[in-house]
């Protein structure tokens, strides 16, 4: 951040740059890089430019696509469009039409099947999946001992 301050105030200096009046003064400094030519310069040096970035991308396609998740494990987005040459890759990471397939434990776990997708999967071994432990649901076994110590509570009286 102290860097792109010291460059901003840098060219602030260079083209007698106001800082009350940055709008005007980067439009007059426009106005004359218009009227004598250094503006098209400043375009084709872009388009040089963008042209070497381009052809660097193009040698290094073998980028791996990157896949933006939601919360719940569903895809937000791509980080490249996707095309007939990285469908496969792309295919092999999502499940069901738009949930990011995961290798590693689920995140959540649930007893409600209406839960179940994205992050979020069926608990088959525990009576409660973590929504329901974190929720606060007491599984059927401890239900059973707070009612056993309810009736010896209520048996003492």
């Amino acid at each position: 951040m102290v860097a792109v301050i010291d460059y901003t105030n840098q060219l602030f200096s260079e083209y007698d740059i106001r800082e009350d009046s940055v709008l005007k003064d980067t439009m007059d400094e426009i106005q004359l890089n218009i009227e004598f030519d250094k503006a098209n310069m400043l375009s084709e040096e872009r388009y040089e430019h963008e042209a070497e970035h381009s052809e660097d991308k193009e040698h290094n396609g073998d980028d791996e696509v990157v896949i933006v998740e939601s919360s719940d494990g569903y895809v937000m987005n791509t980080s490249e469009e996707i095309t007939a040459e990285n469908y496969h890759e792309v295919s092999s990471k999502i499940e069901n039409g738009n949930e990011v397939v995961h290798n590693e434990p689920p995140r959540y776990t649930t007893n409600d099947l209406s839960e179940v997708g994205g992050n979020i999967e069926l608990e088959e071994v525990d009576d409660l999946g973590t929504i329901e432990e974190a929720q606060g649901v007491l599984s059927e076994e401890e239900q059973e001992q707070q009612e056993q110590d309810n009736s010896d509570y209520d048996m003492d009286r």
